[in-house]
């Protein structure tokens, strides 16, 4: 879990979107690594509902093919 505070939905999806670009473009000299990412904003209340919202849209990701970044409340 990454917590960006300050950041707006797009925002924190941009930087996700750059973490999985830099992961997958990277040599680790044993094997190729992938990553899905799932983004929920915080809007007050109960933090785990976010996380929920976020892992929902990470297994979304993972469903559609992996090597994805998925927000959630989004099409």
């Amino acid at each position: 879990m990454v917590i960006l505070p300050e950041c707006s939905l797009d925002q924190a999806y941009d930087i996700a979107q750059r973490m999985r670009k830099e992961i997958a473009a990277s040599d680790n000299g044993v094997c190729k690594l992938t990553v899905s990412i799932g983004v929920a904003e915080y809007s007050g209340g109960d933090c785990i509902e976010t996380i929920n919202k976020a892992d929902k849209v990470l297994y979304e990701a993972k469903r559609e093919g992996r090597n994805k970044v998925k927000r959630y409340g989004t099409s």
